[in-house]
This record gives C-alpha cells, sequence and structure tokens, in this order.
C-alpha cells in the first residue's frame, strides 16, 4: 500500500493541507515547529484513529478552525485505488473508505486494508524516530544485544519487558519453597484449618444425622410436589375437556357424516369447467364453417394469377449476393501486391543490416529460431556478462587487497627498525630476571613478616589461654581429689565399701588430672614458625646483596618484548593477508577459464545462426530478433504468394460461370458490370409476379392452418369433457351434476372439522369418542381428592424440614464448627482466587515466550541476513557479519574479524546497528504489511559519510515499501537524488520542489 494523496482538513496547525504525487521516496523538510510531528501523527490517526482523551497522546485539535480530520488516497496492491476519510465523530473519529469498484465501508473494511495492523504494531515497526535509536545509549552490558535482538522481531523490547514483568509478578504470588510469597502463606493457613476442620468435623456426629433427616424430608417433598403438579395438569386437561364437551360432541357427528359419505372422487371446480367446454365447442364449430367459405374464394383468384417459369432466379440471386465478394477479391488481390512488395523491401533492409549474403536467405528460413534457442542465447549473454562482472569485482577487490598488504608489510618494517639486537635483547632480560626475583623475593618477605607477625600473636593467645586451663584443671582435681579421700574415709569407718570403691577411683583420677595439667605446663613453640623465621632471615640477605639499578633495564625490556608482540601479530596478518591474496587470484583464474568458455559458446551460437564471427556479442539478443523477424518475413511471403495464386483462380471460375447463365438467359454481353446489372432488372421484375402469388397462398395457409387449429381445439374440448366424466366416474351429464352437489357437501364438512380442530387443539388427541361425559367428572372427583391428600401430606413434610433446620441452626450456632467451616472456605476461596491469577499470569508468560520462540525461529534469521547486508552498507563495509549467540546476544564482526559485543561499540555505530536491525525487518515484513515506512530525524549522531549511506539505502528500500522522511537538517538534503522534495513552513500548505 502506498499513499498517492494527503489532504488535511483541520489537524493541529495544518489547515486545508493539500499533497499530491507522491512517489517511492518522499522528504518531508522544515524547520522546528512546521509541522513535521502534526503530519506524521496525522498519517497515523487517519489510518487508526484519533487519541483518546484520556491517552497521553496529543489529540492536534486545532484551535483556529471547526473541521477535524481529512483524508488520505492510497493505492492497494489488492483492492486498486482507495480513498479513507476521517472526520470528528466518536473517540476515534469517524471513518469512511471508498474503493476502486464503488465499495463503501468504515472500520471493517478499513480492517481489510491494514490485515491485523494496528496502531502500536505500527509505531513498533514501521516508525521510528531519534528517540528509539538513542535508547541504546541509555541501555548497558547484555540489556544492548537483547534489546537488537528484540528490534529484529517484533521492533522494540515490549515483549521482553512484559516477560520480565510476569515473571515479577508470578514470583510475588508463588515461589517453589519460599514463604514471604501471598499463595505460599495461604497454602500454609489453609492446611492448619483443614485439620482445625476435621477435629471439629470429628466431634460432630448429631449434625451430619440431622442433615441426613433434612435431605430425606427434602427428598419425599420433591416427590410429593412432583406428584402434585402431574396431577394439577390432568386436573386441568379433566376441566377443560368438560368445558369444550359440546364441540367435541359437533366434531363427531361431523365425522360420522364424513364416514358416511366416504371417498367423492370429483375435479377441482369440475361443475364449472364442464359447462365452460360446452359453451367452447359449440363456437369452435360455427367458426370452422366461415373458414371454408372464404378458402374457396382465396383459390379462385389464385387460378388467375400466371408467371414465368423460363427464368431462375435463384442462380440469378445467388450471383448478384455473390458479386460484393468479387469485388472485395480484387481488392485482396490487390492488397496481396502491396504486401509482398512491403515484406521484401523489409527483408532486404534486413539483410543488409545484419550482413546476410544472399546465398544464406534460405537457409535462415529452415534456421532453429525457437524459444529453446532464445533461451540457450539469453543464458550464455548472462552467465558471460556475469561472469566478467564478476572478474571485474574481483580486479578492483585484489587492487584494494594489495594495497592493505603493501600496507601490513609497511607496519612490520617499522617495528622492526625499532627491534634491538639479540645479545642485547637477553642481556635486558637476563636483569630483568635478576630484579624480577628481588621484586618477587620482596613481595615473599613482606608476606612472611605478616605471617610471623599474626602466628607470634596466635603463639601467645595459646599460651595465655593454656594457662588459665591448666589453673582451672588444678581447682577442679584438687577439689575432686579432696571429696575422694573424704568419702574414702567415710567408706571405710563406715563400712560402705561401694562408697569407699568410688571414692577411691575419683581420688585416683584427680591425681591423673593434676599429673597432665603439671606435665603441659609449657606450650610446645610452633614448627611453622620456626620455619617462617629462617625463610625470612635468608631472603633479607639475598635482598641486601641485590643492585639496584635493574629497574631501567627492566623499563627497556619491556617496550622490546611489546615490539616483538606486536611485530609477531602484524606478521600473522600479513600471511593471512597473503593467503587472501592468492585467494583471489586463484578466483581470477578460474573466472577467466569460465569467460571463455561463455566466449566460445556465443561464437558457436552465432555460427547457428548465420551471424559473422565478426558480429557484435552485445547485439546478438537484438540480431536474434531481427533473424526471427526476416524468417517470418520469408514464410509470409510464400504464403502470400500462394494466396494470390488461389485468389486470382476463384476469381476467374466465377467470370466464367456470370457470363454462362447470361448467355443461357439472351443476355450477350461480356463486361461483368453490365450483366449484373441485367440480372438486378430480371430478377425484380419475377419477384413482383412471385410476391402477389406468395401473398395468396399465404391467406390460403393461413385459413388452412386456422381450420386445423380449430379442428383440433373441438378434439381437445371433447377430449376434457370426456375426462371430467371419467375424473368424476359418471356416466352422463346428470350423473355427473349429482356428484358435484356431493363434492360440494363433503368439503363443507371438511372445513368445520378443520375449525373444529384448531379451536379444539390438543384436546382431540385425547380421544373422547372412548371417554363418556360421565366417566370425565367422576375422574375430575377422584383427581380433587388426591390433591387434597398429597397437599396434607407435603405440610408434614415442611414442618419436619423446619423442625431440622433449627436443629442444624442450633448446632452451628454452637460455634465450633461452624466458625471453621466458614474460615476453611474463606482461605479455599481467597486461595482459589490468587492462584488462578497466577495461573493466568503463567499461562500469559508462556504464550508470550512460544510467540518470541516462532518469531525468532522462522523472522529473525531473514531480518538477521538483511541486517548484515545493510550494516556493511551503513559502516563503508567496516562491520560485515553479525552473530546470534546464546541467551538473545548479539555479536558483530569487523572487517579485521575482531568480534564486538553491541556494547562495545561506538554510539554512532550502536545506532547504525540498531538502524540496520529495523530496516531489515521492515524489509523481510514487506510483502505481508506492504505498510509506508515514517521515519523521523535519527541520524544526528552519524557523521557525514555515513549519514549519507542510511539517505542511500533509504532511497534502495522505497523501490520495496514506500518512504516519508521528516527531517530539518538542511545537509541531508543533498544525497536524496531521486526523493520528493516536500517544504513545509509554519503550516503554510507545502509547495512542490523539483
Amino acid at each position: 500500500m502506498r499513499l498517492k494523496e494527503i489532504h488535511v482538513y483541520g489537524y493541529g496547525k495544518l489547515i486545508n493541507v493539500h499533497i499530491d504525487s507522491l512517489t517511492g521516496m518522499n522528504v518531508f523538510y522544515g524547520k522546528n515547529e512546521a509541522g513535521k510531528s502534526t503530519l506524521m501523527s496525522f498519517i497515523q490517526s487517519i489510518l487508526f484513529g484519533f487519541p483518546a482523551k484520556q491517552q497521553a497522546m496529543l489529540r492536534y485539535e486545532p484551535k483556529s478552525a471547526a473541521a477535524y480530520g481529512g483524508k488520505i488516497i492510497v493505492e492497494h496492491d489488492r483492492f486498486g485505488e482507495a480513498v479513507i476519510e476521517r472526520i470528528k465523530g466518536k473517540a476515534s473519529g469517524d471513518v469512511t473508505v471508498w474503493l476502486q469498484d464503488g465499495t463503501v465501508g468504515g472500520e471493517e473494511l478499513l480492517s481489510r486494508l491494514l490485515p491485523g495492523l494496528d496502531k502500536n504494531m505500527y509505531q513498533s515497526i514501521f516508525s521510528f524516530n531519534l528517540q528509539g535509536i538513542q535508547d541504546i545509549s541509555r541501555l548497558k552490558g547484555d540489556e544492548i544485544g537483547r534489546y537488537l535482538a528484540a528490534a529484529g522481531t517484533v521492533g522494540t523490547d515490549m515483549l521482553i519487558r512484559a516477560e520480565q514483568q510476569l515473571q515479577k509478578e508470578m514470583e510475588q504470588l508463588f515461589k517453589p519453597g519460599g514463604r514471604k510469597p501471598r499463595l505460599n502463606e495461604r497454602l500454609k493457613e489453609l492446611r492448619e484449618a483443614e485439620q482445625e476442620l476435621k477435629k471439629a468435623k470429628l466431634q460432630n456426629a448429631r449434625y451430619e444425622s440431622v442433615q441426613s433427616d433434612l435431605q430425606r424430608s427434602r427428598a419425599q417433598l420433591k416427590g410429593a410436589e412432583s406428584v402434585l403438579a402431574e396431577n394439577e395438569m390432568r386436573l386441568k386437561r379433566v376441566e377443560e375437556l368438560l368445558n369444550a364437551w359440546p364441540l367435541l360432541e359437533e366434531w363427531g357427528n361431523i365425522q360420522t357424516r364424513l364416514a358416511e359419505l366416504g371417498t367423492v372422487d370429483f375435479p377441482e371446480d369440475g361443475l364449472a369447467r364442464f359447462e365452460k367446454l360446452l359453451d367452447r365447442q359449440l363456437s369452435l364449430k360455427s367458426r370452422i364453417a366461415a373458414i371454408r367459405e372464404k378458402s374457396a374464394e382465396l383459390q379462385n383468384r389464385m387460378n388467375a394469377c400466371s408467371s414465368s417459369h423460363s427464368f431462375d432466379d435463384s442462380i440469378a440471386e445467388l450471383l448478384i449476393e455473390e458479386w460484393p465478394a468479387y469485388e472485395r477479391l480484387e481488392e485482396e488481390i490487390s492488397g496481396l501486391e502491396r504486401l509482398l512488395e512491403e515484406d521484401w523491401e523489409r527483408a532486404s533492409a534486413i539483410e543488409r543490416e545484419l550482413h546476410v549474403l544472399s546465398g544464406q536467405v534460405q537457409a535462415i528460413r529452415h534456421a532453429d529460431l525457437g524459444l529453446d534457442m532464445k533461451g540457450k542465447l539469453r543464458d550464455a549473454m548472462q552467465q558471460y556478462l556475469s561472469a566478467d562482472a564478476q572478474r571485474q569485482e574481483l580486479q578492483r577487490n585484489i587492487e584494494k587487497e594489495k594495497s592493505l598488504l603493501l600496507d601490513l608489510e609497511t607496519k612490520c618494517r617499522e617495528i622492526e627498525k625499532q627491534l634491538t639486537d639479540e645479545d642485547t635483547f637477553h642481556q635486558w632480560k637476563q636483569q630483568v630476571q635478576n630484579f624480577r626475583n628481588a621484586e618477587e623475593w620482596m613481595d615473599e618477605k613482606k608476606s612472611l613478616e605478616k605471617d610471623v607477625e599474626s602466628l607470634e600473636r596466635k603463639q601467645a593467645e595459646a599460651e595465655k589461654k593454656a594457662e588459665q586451663k591448666r589453673k582451672s584443671t588444678f581447682l577442679g582435681a584438687g577439689c575432686l581429689l579432696v571429696l575422694g579421700i573424704v568419702f574414702l574415709v567415710w567408706g571405710i569407718f563406715s563400712g560402705q565399701w561401694g562408697t569407699a570403691a568410688l571414692a577411691a577411683g575419683t581420688a585416683l583420677l584427680s591425681v591423673y588430672l593434676l599429673k597432665q595439667a603439671a606435665s603441659s605446663s609449657r606450650h610446645p613453640l610452633d614448627p611453622e614458625l620456626e620455619w617462617k623465621r629462617r625463610r625470612l632471615k635468608e631472603i633479607s640477605e639475598f635482598l641486601a646483596s641485590c643492585d639496584p639499578k635493574s629497574k631501567e633495564a627492566s623499563y627497556r625490556f619491556e617496550h622490546q618484548l611489546q615490539l616483538r608482540d606486536e611485530w609477531r601479530l602484524w606478521l600473522v596478518r600479513m600471511e593471512q593477508q597473503k593467503h587472501h591474496v592468492e585467494g583471489i587470484s586463484r578466483q581470477m583464474k578460474e573466472l577467466a577459464l569460465v569467460l571463455d568458455k561463455w566466449r566460445k559458446e556465443l561464437h558457436s551460437l552465432k555460427n547457428r545462426l548465420g551471424l559473422s564471427p565478426e558480429f557484435s556479442d552485445t547485439r546478438i539478443e537484438d540480431a536474434f530478433d531481427l533473424l526471427k523477424e526476416l524468417q517470418n518475413l520469408l514464410v509470409r511471403q510464400e504464403k502470400t504468394k500462394e494466396r494470390m495464386l488461389q485468389l486470382k483462380a476463384n476469381e476467374s471460375e466465377w467470370l466464367n460461370s456470370l457470363r454462362e447463365f447470361a448467355e443461357k438467359a439472351g443476355f450477350h454481353k461480356r463486361e461483368p458490370k453490365e450483366i449484373i446489372f441485367w440480372l438486378r432488372e430480371k430478377v425484380k421484375s419475377e419477384k413482383e409476379i412471385k410476391l402477389i402469388l406468395k401473398e395468396l397462398a399465404g391467406k390460403m395457409a393461413e385459413l388452412r392452418d386456422e381450420e386445423v387449429l380449430l379442428t383440433k381445439e373441438i378434439s381437445e374440448t371433447d377430449k376434457k369433457l370426456h375426462q371430467l366424466l371419467f375424473l368424476a366416474e359418471a356416466e352422463d351429464e346428470e350423473q355427473f351434476r349429482k356428484k358435484a352437489r356431493e363434492y360440494e357437501e363433503k368439503k363443507r364438512h371438511l372445513e368445520r372439522s378443520e375449525l373444529l380442530e384448531h379451536q379444539l387443539g390438543s384436546l382431540i388427541k385425547e380421544n373422547p369418542s372412548r371417554t363418556s361425559l360421565d366417566e370425565l367428572q367422576a375422574e375430575h372427583a377422584l383427581l380433587k381428592e388426591s390433591i387434597h391428600a398429597l397437599e396434607s401430606g407435603m405440610d408434614g413434610c415442611r414442618n419436619e424440614i423446619a423442625t431440622c433446620r433449627h436443629e442444624i441452626r442450633v448446632l452451628e450456632e454452637g460455634g465450633t464448627y461452624t466458625e471453621r467451616l466458614h474460615e476453611f472456605y474463606r482461605l479455599r476461596s481467597a486461595f482459589n482466587e490468587e492462584a488462578k491469577q497466577w495461573a493466568r499470569l503463567a499461562a500469559a508468560k508462556s504464550l508470550l515466550r512460544k510467540t518470541m520462540d516462532a518469531y525468532k525461529k522462522d523472522r529473525f534469521p531473514k531480518v538477521l541476513n538483511k541486517a548484515e547486508e545493510f550494516f556493511s552498507v551503513l559502516t563503508d563495509g567496516e562491520y560485515h557479519r553479525i552473530y546470534l549467540q546464546q541467551e538473545d546476544q548479539l555479536r558483530v564482526e569487523r572487517r579485521d574479524r575482531t568480534l564486538f559485543d553491541p556494547a562495545e561499540l561506538s554510539k554512532g555505530t550502536g545506532e547504525q546497528l540498531y538502524t540496520a536491525i529495523r530496516f531489515a525487518l521492515v524489509y523481510v515484513l514487506r510483502e505481508e504489511y506492504p505498510i509506508p515506512v515514517i521515519v523521523d530525524d535519527g541520524f544526528v549522531n552519524f557523521d557525514r559519510d555515513r549519514a549519507g549511506n542510511v539517505l542511500k539505502l533509504m532511497e534502495k528500500m522505497s523501490h520495496s515499501s514506500q518512504v516519508l522522511f521528516f527531517t530539518c537538517h538542511e545537509h541531508l538534503l543533498q544525497p536524496l537524488s531521486r526523493a520528493k522534495l516536500i517544504p513545509l513552513s509554519d503550516g503554510v500548505p507545502p509547495v512542490e520542489v523539483h
């Protein structure tokens, strides 16, 4: 779909603005507040509706005009030219769409023009501005790669943000193993309430018993109500039968009379038809008598006329009719002679242009110039031109690559000049090694000093703790020893030998503990501390012997080392470039063989076509068309000659037959025109005589035909009379009329019966013929007694139900079971509601993920391939590959095979990558959504060259998708050579500028 015209009635500051003749690439130029943003919003509002008043977007209602809205004219691939008008009305405006075939519609027809496209989708994919491009600079790290991947699927990172928001909301509701989320807390409370409810239910057996009695009483009441309803319905039917009894008796009498009459076969309207046929028969017989008298009179007049039979007027008329054909035959012969002369002149011109010899003309006539030969010729020519173009491209590439190789060799030589000799390098290396060892030992000395200080501090703390432990052990063991001795003495004197033995053991244990405390009176020295003290002493002695002047040699050595690493890197690149140049050279050699092959193929085809080997290869397709034309001319010349011979033979044959007929008729002139004039006069006189006879014969035939018709009609009338008698099964007219009276009586009874059936309805189906009036009255009395008994029983059931309900209410008002039951249901209801909310969020997240995966699988690879091409164009070939890594991360490859994350690119290059991806998405969707693309100033961070590249890219895209570019920068207009420039100036209607 392409915009052709824009007409703004009133929108913001734009009043009665008309823009027509829009092309593929359109540039709207104007300074700030010239109306660019207003015009962009107008286009989107016409297509998708005015913004609602509660939305944040501006509605652009005009302040100086009453009209609000406008129209656009578009060219649609399916519907042709369409006019879309939207004016002020409901919230989004009233829209009207006119199609080229006269169809008129509203929003539904507009949705067919824009299948599956809404305003959000349009702004995400087909409309982007400076804000969307500069959003990249506000992102950090991995966020850039994900944002660009999302831009290549749906235009923005809206789906990624939506998925993250859904995950956050789900975790706020429920998290496996969590305690704070609401669903986790609800689940815990629900389980506790369920346990309490089970305990209360076990203590409430009486409650269940009363519930069972209540259900039983309700079932009995329901059954009684069902029987009561049936009896009441039956009573109502019996009362209806009693009220309609007189009509039922009448219906029965009618049925009895109809049975007596039986089947009466009589045609519909038989009596009227019978009388009408009798009248018709009498009228026909009188008309036949009049016709016969008039026929005799006409026959006498015909006998009085006579005509000449010596002249065959049919042959004469045939010759007269063929005279115009003879004249056209002479004209056709003259035309064929002129055509032969023109074909001969054109064939001679083609032979001169192609340098065809006279001996090769007949060979060209039989040459193979079909579609197969033309296809071979076109394929060979295309292959030759394609190979030649590839050769030129490779020639340019190899010159560029050789220049790059020369730069690399120069770089290597410059680095080699800065390298020192190997002896000096090794001497510096030894000095640096000694200096580094001294530095490493200095670091080790500092580390050892810290370790020794830490170990000495730990040693002192350990000794302090051991002393405290020893004192507590002495105190405890001493007390235990005194107690043991006291109980030992007491046991011996009191004869308590068990106590004495236990006291003796306790005393021995106390002595053992005192010995252990005495033996550990001194804490042993830590061996690690001893080793580190010795190592610290050795390092201090070594450092005292080191030369401090080695630091200067370290700086020189590091510089040389960096130069050597850089030299090796440039050397590897130079070798790679050499292999690349060699590869291009091999390709050029292979391409030279291909060129030679197709050059020979073209020479072979020229020989088969009869062309000279020196004939230009570039004109061979034009030569083929000329040869085809020459062949057609030669064939047409032969056919024209054959046609002329046939026509001349036909001309001579017809003239001979004309002259022979004239001589036989007594006319001896030889000129064809004189013969034809005489024949016309002769035919005219003969026709006048025959016309009179024909007129009389026609009248005679009409009378005979009319007599035949009347005779047939009389016969048909007789047949119809006999058929009516047969249908009524009557022998004569009297019997027929009797049957008519019986038929009318039965018809009246049937009509009355139908009326009674309509009034009685379903009462007839009750079969009252088998039931007498007395039986109906008895059944009526029985039904009334049954209904009274059922109502009494239902009152008893209701009383029992009320008693059970009262007892249940008393039990529930006890509090325990009722409160816990209500609490359990309340918690379960709250849990179910929040669980449903979590399930909805989970389903939404799953659907969103499937949608994103489908986009990435189907759409994003195509977008990525096209984005590589666009990104290479925008960066002048500096970056030529884009890779999609895991977790939606992108990486780009520079010309020197170096890979970069998007976060590592410069601000301008990152924006160019985003622009390439957005343009690639529009290109991939161009057939599914052939919608105009709106680009608002977004290239402020591009340098002049790359800004020119993006503008050229937009011009290229305009061949497949219409582009509307809005800018306030005048320097961006120069690269746009083929675009339609539309200047805007403070809302003034634009004037075309070429």
